[in-house]
């Protein structure tokens, strides 16, 4: 079975982009684009979908916003964060939302792949999440894990940008 996928993001590329990608995947099926939150709070209204990737900064309703209201009539949707924003509020912001990951478009395309499956496990999400009153990432295959938002960004910055052996 496929997991369905609705993509959130103001930007017609990304919305493409992604959804060409996506759909490489055999297991993925992208069943909806939407460039605004409130549009996502519909259409996850409408489709019922297994993920919504969701931009942090959309017109109307702005991602922590969508997510808490999608998060509220569907709690079994996943949310995953894909965004440009690096600073440690927005993930906090949106993890506190009840996103599963926060994902920065910077990353390779192989973290959002991996970062799908693994919003649907309990417990395991993307490149950052919150639990046990902890941080924890994942760079390159290296489990990261700190108290604040900063320092777990901080480091997983490091990684990304440290030259593999």
């Amino acid at each position: 079975m496929k997991v369905r996928i609705i993509l959130a993001d103001d930007h017609p590329i990304m919305l493409e982009g992604l959804k060409a990608l996506l759909e490489r995947e055999p297991d993925m099926e992208v069943v909806g684009l939407v460039m605004n939150g409130r549009d996502a709070v519909c259409l996850t209204n409408k489709l019922a979908p297994d993920i919504v990737i969701m931009d942090v900064s959309m017109p109307e309703l702005n991602g922590i916003e969508a997510t808490r209201q999608i998060l509220a009539q569907h709690p079994n949707v996943k949310v995953i964060a894909l965004t440009n924003h690096s600073a440690a509020r927005y993930a906090m912001e949106m993890l506190k939302a009840g996103a599963r990951g926060y994902i920065p478009k910077q990353c390779a395309y192989e973290e959002l792949s991996r970062a799908v499956p693994g919003a649907q496990v309990p417990g395991r999400a993307g490149a950052l999440r919150h639990q046990g009153g902890h941080l924890h990432g994942l760079s390159r295959g290296r489990r990261l894990r700190a108290a604040n938002a900063e320092q777990l960004l901080a480091s997983l910055w490091r990684f990304r940008h440290k030259p593999k052996p």
